[in-house]
């Protein structure tokens, strides 16, 4: 088991050349996928201890060999930031200025920033904050005011730094977490709270929810980091036949295809800006491809069927799983919600998983309900007993409502934002058939 160190040993251990933090950062609450990444990984990277959960993330402590491991092949992490300081803000409110960086980062962790960073860099500050909270306008204001104070700490440790916004060496990012109560909706904003600010270097220069492979977006596209974390709550067991019954672009399938066969989602696209700081140069494109020999396994651990009743949009799945490289691991097909059973036996499925799109405009609630109950009375035939369905939807009532007439109960409930969306995470599991009775099919 992975284990935890005390919330202050933390700055203890921030800058040190042979172990260092990071913050690492996924999905709005998915914290606990991120835990369970973290538990599996640490038979591979041995070093990881968990120092701290924070906001969306968890702050670790690891040797930079297996920081550089965790952020290639975790597929939960969004951001991975080496702490360079933090700052507990007891008393900020909405709006208010965060401290001057000077005031942040204390002399010793000065000193360290010579350990750490290049004689000659270009960089641009960032501030990662919760957008009910702050305006872009305010987080523009205090990225100057971020980059201003780094300027002037850099020059004093004889460090030449210059501005470029455009193509820059390395990203400084300022990340504001909030506590619960001040980041809810029907907040009012003008109460103080708990917030605490990390300082810190971004240490893959990307998104990481945004996969190379996804070259096409449609409105029913979700970010790979949701579509893993959407599968991993599901955790299909091995040897099992795993089924996405409506693929969209095809990303639950693919992450599901990238964690059984140990694949990094960064295989094809190996440059990362943790090169340019001294205690990573070691760790380039040449190291990840030796890596990626040790882990990577040639045949799943289980089989993934990737099926939608549009041409399209399994046209696009194919081109991003060839792009990924497992399209060799996944069975595409088109067909319909209801000829599914023409192409699955009864009982043949083991889990399904989906992340399914937005209700049609103008569609009505009894609509709604009768094609949730026509993709259900065909999972009854499909999944085994026992088997489980997790389902990202829009309307989880309809869902509700047909689960409960062909024989499965909602075991998880989880509500996700995601933008300017309020989404469900729904899993159901099959009740033995003998012990409720079986319904007709949907008219």
């Amino acid at each position: 088991m992975i284990d935890k160190v005390a919330s202050t040993e933390v700055l203890q251990t921030m800058l040190s050349p042979n172990k260092s933090n990071v913050y690492l950062r996924c999905p709005a609450e998915f914290r606990d996928v991120l835990t369970d990444d973290l538990e599996r990984f640490h038979r591979d990277f041995p070093s990881i201890r968990i120092a701290l959960t924070l906001g969306h993330g968890i702050i670790i402590e690891a040797s930079p060999e297996d920081i550089v491991g965790i952020c290639y092949y975790c597929q939960s992490i969004e951001k991975a930031i080496l702490i360079l300081a933090t700052s507990d803000l007891p008393d900020w409110i909405p709006g208010y200025s965060l401290p001057d960086i000077q005031n942040i980062i204390s002399e010793s962790e000065t000193a360290g920033l010579k350990t750490i960073l290049p004689q000659e860099f270009t960089y641009r500050t960032e501030i990662v904050a919760d957008k009910i909270l702050t305006g872009g306008e305010w987080r523009l204001e205090q990225a100057e005011k971020l980059s201003a104070g780094l300027s002037r700490i850099l020059t004093n440790i004889g460090i030449r730094a210059e501005v470029n916004l455009r193509d820059p060496h390395l990203n400084i990012m300022a990340v504001l977490e909030v506590s619960d109560s001040l980041a809810a909706p029907q907040n009012k904003k003008t109460e103080s709270s708990g917030a605490q600010v990390i300082i810190g270097i971004d240490l893959t220069g990307r998104d990481l929810s945004k996969r190379k492979y996804k070259i096409t977006s449609t409105g029913v596209s979700v970010k790979g980091t949701i579509a893993y974390c959407v599968m991993h709550t599901l955790n299909p067991a091995p040897g099992s036949i795993f089924l996405d019954p409506n693929c969209g672009t095809g990303e639950v399938a693919i992450e599901t295809a990238l964690y059984a066969s140990h694949t990094s989602p960064w295989k094809y696209e190996k440059k990362f800006s943790w090169t340019q700081l001294v205690p990573f140069t070691t760790f380039n494109e040449d190291y990840l491809t030796t890596i990626d020999r040790k882990y990577t396994q040639s045949s799943p651990s289980f089989r993934i069927r990737c099926v939608s009743p549009h041409f399209g949009h399994l046209a696009i799945s194919r081109r991003h799983a060839k792009i990924a490289g497992v399209e060799h691991l996944i069975e595409f097909s088109r067909i319909e919600f209801k000829w599914l059973d023409a192409k699955f036996g009864k009982g043949e499925v083991d889990s399904v998983a989906s992340c399914l799109p937005p209700p049609r405009s103008g569609i009505s609630d009894s609509q709604k309900v009768k094609e949730a109950k026509l993709l259900f009375y065909q999972l009854e035939f499909l999944l085994k007993p026992q088997g489980k369905i997790i389902l990202m939807t829009h309307t989880p009532l309809a869902y509700d409502q047909a689960a409960a007439m062909y024989n499965f109960r909602k075991i998880t409930h989880r509500s996700l934002q995601i933008g300017a969306l309020q989404v469900y995470l729904q899993t159901y599991e099959k009740v033995n058939a003998t012990d409720t009775p079986s319904s007709t099919h949907p008219e």
